[in-house]
This record gives C-alpha cells, sequence and structure tokens, in this order.
C-alpha cells in the first residue's frame, strides 16, 4: 500500500512538472491580439456582487492571548442554519500573591445558530492527586458571539481538562446587544467618614475596575458577571466568578441617534493608603482613567487588564430588584 501511495505521489510530480514546462510554451492570445490591435474591446466577466450583510458576521473581542490549547468542535447545519464550528480555547492562570490557580477558557460561536453551552471543567493536583470538578454552562449563546467561563477551585492545580456540550437554543438572544467591551482601571479620591457628619477626602486613593460597553438593544435589560483582574505579569489579582445577580443596561439615547449611549459596570478593588489624591495629576475627580495621571500603584492595584465573564443575560430585570437598585440596596 506504501508502494503505491509511493507512486502515485511521483506520478502526481511528474504530472504537475510536465504541466509547469508545458504552460511556459502557451502563447498568451489576448495579448497577441492586443499587440496587433490596441483599440481591441476584450471581452469581460460578469461579477457577481456580494452583499457583505449577507456574510457571517462574527464579533470576536478576546482580550486574551497565549492559550495553552485551542480545539474546534463542528456545529452542525440546521433548518436555515449552515454548519458552524465551536472554538475553544483555555489557560491556566497563577495568582500573583496567593497560592491558587483558575482556568479561564475562551468560546467562540463561528455559526448563525444560538446555542445553548455547557462545560465542566476537571481542575487536578496532579502532585497531590487531587481533582475538582466544576461545570459551568451559558443558555442562548448568541451567534457569532466570543465569551469566558471561569474555573476557579480555590486552590493549586497544574492540569486542566474538560468535556464541552451544546444543544440548539431558538430563544431571543442578548450577547449580541452588547458590543465595544473595553477595560478601563479608574481612580478616585477616597473618602473616610469621621465622626456623625465630617469627612475626609484626599486621605488615599480608591481604585475601581470599570467595564464600557455599547448597548444596542431596544429595551433594557439585566446580566449576571463574574470577572478577572490581572497585573503586568499576566497573573491573576482577583477573580470572582459571581459578581451580583443583576445589572442594568441602558438603551441608546434616541435624542442621540449617531452616538451610541456608553453604558458601565465597575468593581471596587480597594484603597491604596500609600498615595493621596493631593499628589495626583490630572486627577480629575472620582473615575478619573488612571492611565491619565501619574498615578503609581502601590502592591495589590497594579491591574492592567480585566475580562468580564456573563453568566446569564435577561430581557428584564424583575421589579424588586429595580427596587433594590434604585433604593440604591444592590
Amino acid at each position: 500500500m506504501k508502494k503505491m501511495l509511493i507512486r502515485t505521489l511521483a506520478s502526481a510530480l511528474l504530472l504537475t512538472a510536465l504541466t509547469s514546462c508545458r504552460a511556459q510554451e502557451q502563447h498568451d492570445y489576448f495579448a497577441d491580439a492586443m499587440e496587433k490591435d490596441p483599440e481591441l474591446e476584450l471581452p469581460t466577466s460578469e461579477v457577481m456582487e456580494v452583499d457583505p450583510e449577507d456574510l457571517p458576521q462574527f464579533e470576536i473581542n478576546d482580550a486574551l492571548s497565549n492559550y495553552e490549547e485551542e480545539l474546534t468542535f463542528d456545529i452542525p447545519a440546521k433548518g436555515d442554519h449552515a454548519a458552524g464550528e465551536l472554538v475553544v480555547k483555555y489557560k491556566i492562570y497563577d495568582f500573583a500573591y496567593e497560592d491558587r490557580n483558575v482556568a479561564i477558557v475562551s468560546v467562540e460561536n463561528h455559526s448563525t445558530q444560538a446555542l445553548t453551552v455547557s462545560i465542566e471543567g476537571v481542575c487536578e493536583n496532579t502532585l497531590e492527586s487531587k481533582t475538582k470538578s466544576i461545570i459551568r454552562s451559558f443558555e442562548g449563546f448568541a451567534a457569532g458571539w466570543q465569551n469566558y467561563f471561569i474555573f476557579d477551585p480555590n486552590t493549586e492545580f497544574d492540569e486542566f481538562s474538560y468535556d464541552i456540550d451544546f444543544e440548539y437554543y431558538d430563544g431571543e438572544t442578548y450577547g449580541q446587544t452588547y458590543q465595544n467591551l473595553t477595560f478601563d482601571l479608574r481612580i478616585g479620591p477616597s473618602t473616610d467618614v469621621v465622626g456623625p457628619s465630617a469627612v475626609v477626602i484626599g486621605s488615599g486613593i480608591d481604585v475601581d475596575a470599570f467595564w464600557f460597553y455599547d448597548y444596542i438593544g431596544e429595551s433594557g435589560a439585566g446580566f449576571a458577571y463574574g470577572y478577572v483582574l490581572f497585573d503586568e505579569n499576566d497573573e491573576v489579582l482577583r477573580c470572582l466568578t459571581e459578581r451580583r445577580e443583576w445589572q442594568v443596561a441602558h438603551v441608546l439615547n434616541p435624542a442621540r441617534p449617531d452616538e451610541w449611549d456608553r453604558s458601565h459596570f465597575m468593581d471596587y478593588i480597594g484603597t491604596d493608603r500609600e498615595t493621596t489624591w493631593d499628589e495626583i495629576e490630572n486627577g480629575n475627580g472620582y473615575n478619573t482613567p488612571a492611565s491619565q495621571t501619574n498615578y503609581q500603584p502601590g502592591e495589590g492595584f497594579e491591574v492592567v487588564n480585566g475580562i468580564v465573564a456573563f453568566n446569564a443575560m435577561y430581557p428584564e430585570i424583575p421589579q424588586s430588584v429595580l427596587d433594590k437598585i434604585n433604593a440604591g440596596l444592590h
């Protein structure tokens, strides 16, 4: 069988060589005709124009890189939906100040079909022969969308494996309505309450993680999420798999149809007591971008990147939760 394969390959190479030799001897008849009659109009072929909006659009905004493994899973065709692919990547990260690891899995839905995705991740400490299994899922994973899944066993591990399962989802999806998600580190003057009413400003710097996004849905929506913050060494400073049950997405302002109504959510990281607000240049109040100032973060505050993992998205928020949000209790 191997000899036959070799002969076939050799024959193919010989045929290619002969074809190449013959191709050099062929005449360009159109060039000859143009040389004889420069005003000759050559035949043209019709080119089919394709509307870019008819092509699959995948808005993949992965903020991570250098994954340890990338696998592709086929998504079979269904009804009017063509076949596609699910691209899955993962990486194990070290914590900067703790003996602990976390695995982050990125999933990209390269298809026009919405899905429900479930991943069972296994974190293994091979030295101590300990494993922990964690299940993460997302219902209504939008077509052409990317999202993270965080696997944090709260301990050290050096091996990660997973089983992924998905099924078709026929309901409404909302991932596509959150666009241009960006991370920013923001600072502001810390305030200390002294006594019943006295407030001292300038005793430190409050550091906050902000995520900005453009929400293009037709009505307000809510989501649950987790996040991971990284330092300049790509080590984890903070990891939360569940942060708040609900958040509010603001609808595009109809009074400004040519602009996105920029929404955001944030989380308080901590207060840097080694720096005072009086030392900050270009600080213009709360939520000042740290990158636009001379601020040098202290230990534990040197955040350079942050990713958010959406756990769920909803079209409406229960009134009980809205009441808490309006009252400043959530």
